[in-house]
């Protein structure tokens, strides 16, 4: 990964509260200093999907209906509320790059383009550029997208930047790029 990229907006306090939020093992807190692995990185996303689902009850049901994407608001409402709802897709995926980056991963944002489905399965064209994930390359070269906040159909764990690769997902469902 070329290039320099933004600093996180978290700390180490927020990392701590995080970890304990999402109730990560002992061997993979940052405190322990582990190895930027696919499965340090697996953990964090399993643990994330596991605690922080995508809902998007805010764009319906608020106030003012205006989602706050500024990070240490996203970390408020998502970790140290405690009201045990959690966001849409944008706002969970800011926050965890964040998080990701507080961490020391090399991770950057980019848009996605998703299928719309028909009787619960995608089907047709791909419409426009609707989603977010993180990208994250790790010491060993490979990379990985994450994508913590797509709902249903999203990934339970890293997919490989590689073209066509299936990954098994949850059942017999497989996910690709």
């Amino acid at each position: 990964m070329s290039g320099t990229l933004p600093p996180a907006a978290y700390d180490t306090s927020h990392v701590t509260q995080f970890e304990k939020y999402v109730q990560l093992p002992e061997k993979y807190l940052h405190n322990n200093q582990p190895a930027h692995t696919l499965a340090y990185l697996t953990a964090l996303h399993v643990h994330t999907i596991s605690t922080i689902p995508y809902e998007n009850l805010s764009l319906h049901y608020s106030k003012t209906r205006v989602v706050d994407l500024d990070p240490q608001r996203l970390f408020q409402k998502l970790v140290t509320d405690g009201r045990g709802r959690d966001g849409y897709c944008m706002e969970v995926s800011i926050f965890f790059n964040h998080i990701l980056r507080a961490l020391g991963f090399q991770a950057y944002m980019t848009g996605v383009r998703i299928r719309l489905r028909k009787d619960g399965v995608p089907s047709g064209d791909h419409i426009g550029w609707t989603h977010m994930v993180s990208i994250v390359a790790l010491p060993d070269g490979s990379q990985h997208m994450i994508d913590v906040a797509f709902g249903g159909d999203g990934a339970t764990k890293p997919i490989p930047l590689l073209h066509g690769q299936a990954v098994q997902n949850l059942g017999p469902q497989e996910v690709r790029l």
